[in-house]
């Protein structure tokens, strides 16, 4: 079984490596915690119209409820979740763009 996004010519060292598990387990927290608030704590209410729920009402709902549900955990592991995933595609396939050039240049003084 392949690994999703799993590029090994790209990923060849552990540092990379380590990236992209913090990338895969970053993704997979913050999805999971929104699709348990959707589950748990979103209430789109009835809209006559499907049409106007989707364009009206439903991402009006959607904020009120995210912003202001009494649970906040949702919140903290999505924002988590979504950091720790910037930062594991940072040190995975940003690496050499970006990471890498920032090390070279402590390291050595030129970029």
């Amino acid at each position: 079984m392949r690994l999703p996004l799993y590029n090994a010519a790209r990923i060849n060292s552990p540092g990379k490596r380590l990236g992209y598990v913090a990338f895969v387990t970053g993704i997979a927290s913050a999805s999971v915690s929104l699709a348990l608030f959707l589950i748990g704590e979103f209430h789109p209410g009835y809209w006559g119209n499907v049409w106007e729920g989707v364009f009206f009402g439903w991402p009006q709902q959607f904020w009120r409820d995210w912003n202001y549900s009494s649970n906040a955990e949702y919140r903290r592991f999505c924002y988590g979740g979504a950091g720790i995933g910037i930062l594991g595609w940072l040190f995975s396939y940003g690496y050499d763009a970006t990471m890498g050039r920032l090390v070279r240049w402590v390291r050595t003084g030129s970029a």
